[in-house]
């Protein structure tokens, strides 16, 4: 096909932009405005912003010569052909600002420039997807709908200057072999889901790194004292998350994060007094016991009973009334709709009185036990903050989402997030405790809390001398007490009716939990980056309680919401054992 009538095929589809600025059939395709030639042979294309929609053709993939792409800012759809992605000469592919969508193709090795941000595209990148992008060195999907693991195989693309994967739903923990790319410079993976501790490889005094930014996800752990020795790093964002210590004192300097505070607070400084260097380290993130509306400063003390053990919080600090915890896990997890919780919210029955809730003589939360009672949503982040919570058992519901990182604070003995659609990874810091035994006698294992994607176990753990084995083609979730896809049967007994009711469901697809939507965001480019934030307000869709259940037996004797712990049966599994 010739190269008229390849480009053709774009003003087929949508002729006023590309006929208004020159393209005509009449006229050689080297004086179209956007086309560039190498002699008579097409080699760059570029209608930037030229208000075109349709679809790219696959066709494009004849163009042999081609080494640039742009795209960007037009109503692209649908998917970019494989013909077009493995283009053998292609450098340089821009399609930002359209509505791309489907999984991200791999590319030519050819490849420089890969800037997909800002369209639909979904999916994960495969294990080997960088395998073969050696001469990349700008890799851009950020504001996407991307997700899954980042690959260990980033490390082969070591020309890497640029990775932007912020604004997805990207989890699992950071790849060591990010330690490995020692050109990157700019490092964006702020608003995803990741997990875990940074990777020792990438705070290294030796590192190119310019711009770090990793705020709002759930990374934990310290903050690596190597990020002060680093001496080309310039702005270094970690808030909301829940990283515990302080801000290494190599990092509270006049020279970090400085386009985006008054320098007013220096100017004249030759030396740190204390107070210069607190509020330095503010700059990175708000002390542990603090907090802001973007997690730096200007910072706050924690209100009176509140507390935060995480550096950088972000918006408030975390109750410690008990009270105001156990309502927030009542309706994170549809309290209206449980069966047989018939106990919580009816007047005369205290907190420490409700269906599967223990306190010690203090009136303490010590255990909170509801196995089999149709909790739907996720596990509430509060929980983490009853300090005195040794037992948590929430199987056999239909919770999503992921395990809290905040469950780490607790001294747990128990838990059992068994049989619910829970996604990992589990938090690092929780597979290092002492929970469900965990250690006694080995090494610690994160199959003592849950058995991991792609394994299961007849507890969903692998503790009672059982071992997590591999189970493919199941929906991917932790904690799974049968390989195959099945319906769970409970059985709710009512002291009014006496009836039986059977909840099925099909475990065939896995559910994402829409967290809500982040509560700012940073956009910014290589000179003279800026941030922006803006603050959500509240929804109020919180499950209220059913009136109609007011006038149940609790209402009219008082005295019989003093049930004892729920000792109805779950699925026909074995229970984890009690550490006390």
């Amino acid at each position: 096909m010739k190269q008229v009538e390849i480009l053709w095929k774009l003003v087929e589809q949508d002729d006023y932009p590309l006929t208004s600025i020159g393209w005509d059939a009449n006229v050689p395709v080297c004086q179209w405005q956007g086309v560039s030639c190498s002699g008579d042979v097409v080699n760059a294309i570029d209608i930037n912003g030229r208000g075109f929609r349709g679809s790219l053709p696959s066709e494009f993939g004849q163009l042999d010569s081609l080494t640039t792409l742009n795209l960007a800012s037009n109503s692209f759809v649908g998917n970019i052909p494989s013909e077009v992605a493995q283009l053998p000469l292609l450098q340089s592919i821009d399609v930002t600002g359209n509505t791309f969508e489907g999984s991200i193709p791999k590319f030519s090795s050819s490849l420089k420039e890969i800037v997909l941000q800002n369209n639909r595209f979904s999916g994960s990148l495969p294990s080997d997807y960088f395998s073969s992008l050696g001469n990349l060195v700008t890799f851009d999907v950020s504001s996407n709908n991307m997700g899954g693991y980042i690959p260990e195989s980033i490390g082969s693309a070591a020309s890497l200057n640029y990775v932007d994967l912020s604004t997805n739903w990207f989890s699992g923990t950071l790849p060591s072999a990010l330690g490995s790319l020692k050109n990157l410079q700019y490092f964006y993976i702020n608003t995803n889901w990741l997990v875990g501790t940074i990777p020792r490889g990438l705070a290294a005094p030796d590192s190119a790194l310019v711009q770090v930014w990793m705020q709002t996800n759930s990374l934990s752990g310290t903050v690596p004292a190597a990020f002060g020795e680093m001496k080309f790093l310039e702005d270094l964002y970690l808030d909301n998350n829940y990283f515990t210590g302080t801000v290494p004192a190599d990092l509270c300097r006049p020279d970090i994060n400085t386009e985006f505070f008054n320098q007013s607070d220096f100017v004249g400084a030759t030396t740190f007094t204390e107070d210069h260097r607190d509020l330095q380290c503010e700059r990175v993130a708000c002390p542990a016991g603090a907090y802001s509306n973007e997690g730096v400063m200007p910072c706050q003390p924690c209100e009176e009973g509140t507390t935060t053990p995480y550096i950088g919080q972000n918006g408030q600090c975390w109750s410690t009334d008990q009270d105001v915890i156990i309502k927030k896990l009542y309706d994170d997890t549809a309290g209206s709709q449980w069966t047989l919780g018939t106990s919580w919210y009816f007047d005369g029955c205290p907190t420490c009185e409700f269906d599967g809730i223990i306190c010690n003589k203090d009136g303490q939360v010590t255990h909170i036990e509801l196995p089999s009672m149709n909790l739907r949503g996720t596990i509430s982040e509060d929980i983490g903050f009853l300090e005195h919570l040794e037992v948590l058992d929430l199987s056999d519901n239909y919770l999503t989402g992921q395990i809290p990182v905040t469950i780490a604070n607790l001294p747990l003995k128990k838990l059992d997030v068994s049989g619910n659609q829970l996604q990992g990874p589990i938090p690092s810091m929780l597979c290092m405790m002492p929970v469900n035994g965990n250690g006694l006698g080995s090494d610690y294992d994160c199959d003592a809390i849950a058995c991991s994607v792609g394994t299961y176990s007849e507890t969903g753990t692998g503790l009672l001398g059982t071992e997590c084995l591999p189970c493919s083609g199941a929906p991917a979730y932790i904690g799974r007490k049968q390989c195959t896809g099945h319906t769970y049967s409970y059985s709710a007994a009512s002291s009014s009716s006496g009836a039986g009711m059977i909840i099925g469901i099909t475990l065939a697809v896995v559910g994402v939990v829409l967290i809500t939507l982040f509560g700012y965001i940073r956009s910014k480019k290589l000179n003279g980056a800026k941030r922006v934030s803006t603050q959500e307000s509240e929804d109020g869709t919180s499950v209220q309680n059913s009136n109609a259940r007011s006038h149940g037996r609790y209402s009219d004797n008082p005295d019989l919401c003093d049930v004892p712990v729920l000792d109805f049966p779950k699925l026909n599994t074995p229970e984890l054992p009690d550490y006390h």
